[in-house]
């Protein structure tokens, strides 16, 4: 049995805050009326709200998405609508719709390009090369990991980092070169050490757990799944 390291190591993940809210509608309301927020971050409430149904339900989650766009175009914010993009894109990864996600993703591409909004352009792109792994393209994928890698090499960016080289760890994994995956699992491990990110670090040891076992060290395996 192959047994599948975790794809995605989530930058957003806020399933929480969607409880306090009765629903899509009041949520929105809430955020919007919030008079200790400002706009930008108003707008990135927003998204990691939708980004947070977007594990529970899809459709409120592009609702609420829908939101954050509007209210982001309406105040001429162009890193708030780049944000809120790469969230659709995101979203609708989850479901499987990849056309539209790849739509979405090179809007926030293009926004985020032209206004040198580098972090998020790093983050875009780790989302463009998994729409292209999820699409069967792991050659074009792994183009757009380099490319957030050397962003966020650029940028000391260590949850950047992290992320990006584990889905590196992933693309090897894919391609059976497990001793590979397993280093760059190694690697974000590191990353995500170094900066006590205990949610990451849980996936990474899973990964490389993963890789262990592939290659017959069951107890080795049994060590980081245990960890």
């Amino acid at each position: 049995m192959k047994l599948k390291p975790y794809l995605f190591v989530v930058f957003l993940f806020f399933v929480g805050l969607t409880s306090s809210f009765a629903n899509e509608a009041d949520t929105v309301k809430n955020i919007i009326n919030n008079p200790s927020l400002t706009d930008s971050l108003k707008i990135e409430k927003l998204n990691e709200v939708a980004i947070g149904y977007g594990y529970i339900d899809p459709q409120e989650a592009l609702s609420v998405n829908s939101a954050a766009i509007k209210y982001a175009d309406g105040n001429s914010d162009s890193y708030g609508v780049a944000l809120s993009y790469f969230s659709r894109a995101f979203i609708y990864l989850q479901m499987a719709q990849l056309d539209s996600a790849v739509l979405h993703c090179d809007k926030a591409i293009d926004i985020a390009k032209s206004n040198s909004y580098q972090i998020l352009l790093g983050k875009c792109y780790n989302i463009a090369g998994s729409l292209r792994s999820s699409q069967g393209d792991l050659t074009t994928a792994l183009e757009f990991y380099i490319e957030a890698l050397a962003i966020f090499k650029s940028l000391s960016h260590i949850n950047g980092l992290g992320a990006t080289t584990n889905r590196i760890g992933n693309y090897y994994f894919e391609q059976g070169d497990y001793p590979a995956a397993k280093q760059h699992f190694l690697d974000a491990l590191a990353y995500f050490e170094s900066v006590n990110r205990k949610d990451q670090i849980t996936y990474v040891l899973n990964n490389i757990g993963v890789c262990y076992y592939q290659a017959g060290d069951y107890e080795k395996a049994l060590e980081y799944y245990t960890r």
